[in-house]
């Protein structure tokens, strides 16, 4: 039987620092001070329109870049 080597995912918390509607793009800063790239596409939601409200707490899971952290799931909290 082979294991799984993909590492399991946890979940952070932080707030939106800016989120822009039209570019569907923002920055969530985490707790310890990092700040993360969030795509819209990485918005899980209900609503047919995803965006992010600006100083909303979050949570969310990363994944690190060469170039930069990314946000690759986040919900409000």
């Amino acid at each position: 039987m082979k294991q799984s080597t993909k590492p399991k995912q946890f979940w952070k918390t932080g707030t939106v620092h800016w989120f822009d509607e039209s570019s569907g793009e923002g920055m969530i800063k985490c707790e310890e001070g990092v700040n993360y790239y969030v795509h819209y596409s990485a918005i899980e939601s209900k609503q047919k329109w995803k965006s992010l409200q600006d100083k909303k707490k979050v949570k969310f899971q990363t994944v690190e870049d060469v170039t930069f952290s990314q946000v690759t799931k986040v919900k409000e909290i």
